[in-house]
């Protein structure tokens, strides 16, 4: 029961956003496309991806540099 109310609240609010885009569109409010916002998302995307190659190469010499420290 309780998947079926959020599945119908999904479907219900998907409806109601695509009546008010083609309500958008068909008024001719439409002003561009959204390539800025993807180029910012992509550009976003790619400094996290640096920073977490970052963060595992720095992790990963101190590791080493422990490892070397440490008599096994």
């Amino acid at each position: 029961m309780f998947l079926s109310n959020i599945f119908d609240f999904a479907y219900k609010a998907n409806n109601r956003n695509v009546a008010l885009l083609r309500a958008h569109y068909a008024e001719g409010k439409y002003q561009g496309s959204g390539k800025g916002l993807l180029l910012v998302l992509l550009l976003v995307l790619l400094a996290i991806g640096g920073l977490f190659v970052w963060a595992a190469w720095t992790l990963g010499a101190a590791l080493w540099h422990w490892g070397e420290s440490v008599q096994w």
